[in-house]
């Protein structure tokens, strides 16, 4: 299968506590093929998803040079809850083994938009403060940030108790794009593309393209991937049985 390949079964260096786990198989599929010169996270936390990146420029640099900025004021909010200070720093002792290929930039989203160039993003990750207002307020400030056919990830699709407006403003931007996918698991994923697609690999644009069975298919190996990730996390952090979810 075209959608599903050896760089699906790579396995992230460090997992730390994330709801981010079930997504890292597709990610690193993903970016094999998007081939990102520049990656931006909003909304950090402990890392999980941003180390997934970073594994993957690391991988690259012989190939070509990727940068990803992790972008955070470390404080926590009400979704996340607030974190204390060790969070940042077991945060940053680990961004030591990516100092080549990674930059943490340690303010609000807003603030950090100065430090990026207009339509300079190959790849935007929104997971911040989930209230709606929140996710449209990071994707409309950065919107004019992306290149053309830039690729966009929303985080928490499928949570729709705690205030979560993720899943509202994802449906708005689900009619405004064409080439859009969505994950059902791990909290739900939302994969967008800002263009038409034209510029992107073809096996991308085939990718947006998937319906019916095909499309299920490719959601439930995915699922299934992501799940033996966030098996062997419970199993080496707590020995707890397996969440299937």
């Amino acid at each position: 299968m075209q959608f599903v390949d050896q760089n699906s079964l790579i396995k992230p260096e460090y997992v730390p506590e994330s709801a981010w786990h079930k997504h890292s198989p597709f990610v690193f599929w993903l970016l094999a093929r998007l081939k990102p010169k520049c990656i931006v996270e909003l909304g950090v936390h402990n890392g999980f998803s941003f180390f997934v990146f970073c594994q993957y420029a690391l991988d690259r640099l012989r190939a070509g040079k990727c940068m990803c900025y992790a972008i955070d004021h470390w404080q926590g909010d009400e979704h996340a809850g607030i974190y204390d200070t060790d969070i940042f720093q077991k945060f940053i002792q680990h961004q030591g083994q990516y100092l080549e290929v990674s930059k943490v930039i340690k303010s609000t989203f807003r603030e950090g938009l100065s430090y990026f160039e207009d339509e300079s993003i190959d790849l935007l990750h929104i997971d911040g403060r989930h209230y709606y207002d929140d996710v449209k307020e990071d994707f409309n400030d950065w919107k004019r940030k992306l290149k053309k056919d830039a690729i966009v990830l929303f985080h928490d699709t499928q949570v729709f108790d705690s205030g979560f407006g993720v899943h509202q403003f994802w449906a708005e931007v689900h009619k405004e794009f064409s080439l859009v996918f969505e994950f059902l698991h791990g909290h739900g994923l939302g994969v967008l593309c800002f263009g038409d697609g034209q510029s992107l690999p073809i096996t991308l644009r085939k990718f947006f393209a998937l319906s019916g069975r095909q499309k299920d298919s490719v959601s439930a190996v995915y699922h299934r991937l992501g799940n033996e990730v966030h098996f062997e996390y419970l199993l080496k952090a707590y020995g707890v049985q397996f969440d299937s979810s």
